[in-house]
């Protein structure tokens, strides 16, 4: 089952027209995210605010995410039972995901900025079995736990705590790991024997749940299946301007949908590697040395984080980068940004993006293909008199049931 999305031609109408999804009957996240590439490529570069740098190739994830599964197993959590994750940028959030669907276990992200009010409503509501943490939500995970019927345990991402994978360059050792707080499982402690047989799936197998911000009401858990992050790679070749090979790096929570479903997934089903940093608060120098550091060719950087970049002189005197394009959403994309990435970045591309939980991406500002707008200076000209872009409707998958899809948003500004 070795299948990777592609949109063909050289432009939008010939695109659109060979454009087709194709799942295999027996699609599963985990291959498709790093079973099926070289076990060899790096998958993740991460790196630390104390300068500590590991490397994963796409095999280490693969090991460590069915060491996972086994571990999980071994605690009972079985198909359709639910796990929420609440980390930041670091290696153990996506191999918990990897791990939930590879037994056929849906995942739950969640923000570590949530309070105890939200994290409490999401895993009760959410039916979590587990919650995977990081140290600073553990102590809120333990508190909420007596009020969420189906928590039955909590399992902390200690400091340093995924053990050497037979002597792995980069991987810390267990023996680095600080302590679980009390009444929490250490994450290294569920990392079992290797060797996972994964559960028969399908694009339509429950995979993720994601939940609305609650801005009508209380917040909503969306269930998505196993093919609900293919639809967002055609999204993902268009605003990184379907020149796929490099790296990419966004400062967004590795708890949005903007973070995982826009950027790391996508980039992962293209067998490209991403950068993880767990940045407790956006800092224009440490970006730009990030992406310095690891070559970063594509980004996703929301608009006030780009208006903080804004604030460095002279980026380019400063700083060797590889960037090529930029995606953003989540807020305005205003003028300013665009003349700011052409003068003071050389040219890169920013693209625009918009969806929701409970729908695939929506592109505006393609530069190289005619249709449907040149940039997104253009895009906003196009823009009908009561200021709405106009909208061509394509049936396109949402993951959940590619049989039968239904209409969702393909392009702007046509």
């Amino acid at each position: 089952m070795t299948w990777t999305l592609t949109l063909d031609g050289d432009g939008y109408e010939t695109a659109r027209e060979r454009f087709a999804w194709d799942l295999p009957d027996d699609y599963n996240l985990a291959y498709d995210l790093v079973g099926k590439h070289d076990p060899d490529r790096p998958a993740l570069h991460q790196a630390y605010p104390d300068d500590r740098r590991e490397t994963y190739t796409f095999g280490d994830l693969d090991t460590l995410s069915d060491r996972l599964a086994n571990g999980l197993a071994e605690r009972g959590i079985e198909r359709g039972d639910r796990v929420a994750v609440v980390l930041p940028q670091r290696p153990e959030n996506v191999l918990t995901h990897l791990a939930c669907w590879k037994l056929g276990a849906i995942s739950l992200p969640l923000s570590v900025l949530f309070g105890t009010d939200a994290l409490r409503y999401r895993l009760d509501d959410s039916g979590a079995r587990v919650v995977v943490t990081d140290p600073d939500v553990t102590g809120t995970a333990l508190d909420v736990a007596p009020d969420c019927d189906a928590l039955e345990g909590v399992v902390e991402a200690t400091h340093g705590g995924i053990e050497d994978l037979g002597g792995t360059e980069g991987i810390t050792g267990a023996e680095n790991a600080t302590a679980p707080t009390e009444g929490a499982t250490a994450f290294a402690e569920c990392l079992a024997e290797e060797g996972f047989d994964a559960a028969e799936t399908d694009a339509d197998t429950p995979a993720v749940v994601l939940y609305t911000s609650g801005s009508t009401g209380p917040p909503k858990g969306v269930l998505h299946g196993h093919g609900v992050w293919v639809g967002h790679c055609p999204a993902f070749a268009m605003y990184f301007e379907h020149d796929l090979d490099g790296v990419y790096w966004t400062p967004a929570d590795w708890a949005w949908i903007g973070a995982l479903g826009d950027l790391v997934f996508p980039a992962w089903h293209y067998g490209q590697p991403v950068v993880g940093y767990p940045m407790a608060g956006f800092d224009p120098e440490t970006a730009f040395s990030l992406l310095t550091e690891f070559n970063v060719t594509g980004a996703f950087v929301p608009p006030t984080a780009i208006r903080m970049l804004m604030g460095i002189d002279d980026p380019t005197e400063r700083y060797d980068l590889a960037l090529e394009a930029i995606c953003s959403g989540g807020e305005p994309l205003t003028p300013e940004i665009l003349d700011w990435a052409e003068t003071e970045l050389a040219g890169v591309v920013v693209n625009e993006l918009y969806g929701q939980e409970s729908r695939c991406r929506a592109t505006m500002s393609r530069s190289s293909i005619p249709k449907p707008a040149s940039n997104a200076r253009a895009a906003r000209s196009a823009r009908s008199p009561s200021g709405v872009v106009t909208i061509r409707w394509s049936f396109a998958n949402t993951g959940t049931n590619p049989k039968r899809p239904r209409p969702r948003r393909w392009a702007t500004g046509i």
